[in-house]
Parts: structure tokens; C-alpha cells; sequence
């Protein structure tokens, strides 16, 4: 994924955890993204990708945690 300015930047992926986002992650990883992550569970795949978890489920999250937890990634 791009910018506008043809950069690539920081990518906030939920259902890290699950099949597709797990590939997903490993795709942006692969090509050097910096990824951040929301997983309901514990991701050692992930963690040893490089990728930032954000403890969280988008069904019973507190709203501002998510607005939070995607600021970071400004």
C-alpha cells in the first residue's frame, strides 16, 4: 500500500489472528510495511514477523481505544 506521496506507510490489519489476516500481515511484512495489528489473542507468529500487536475485539471494544490505538500509527 501506498501514499499519496508513493511511500509506502503504516498498516492497521484487524483479525490479525485469523487465516486471511495472518497472510495479509506476512504479505505486508514481506514487503518491508510496517504493520500494526488488533488480535483477540496471543500472535507469536505474528510478534516474530515484526508486527505490533493492539490487544482487542472489534466487537467489544471501546471505541476510543481503537481511535488510539490507529493515532499511532500517524
Amino acid at each position: 500500500m501506498q501514499s499519496r506521496s508513493g511511500s509506502a506507510g503504516p498498516v492497521f490489519v484487524t483479525g490479525a489472528s485469523g487465516f486471511l489476516g495472518e497472510h495479509l500481515c506476512r504479505a505486508l511484512r514481506a514487503q518491508g510495511t510496517a504493520v500494526r495489528a488488533l488480535c483477540r489473542g496471543r500472535a507469536p507468529e505474528l510478534v516474530n514477523l515484526g508486527v505490533t500487536l493492539v490487544p482487542g475485539d472489534l466487537t467489544t471494544m471501546d471505541p476510543g481505544d481503537l481511535v488510539s490505538a490507529l493515532r499511532k500509527l500517524l
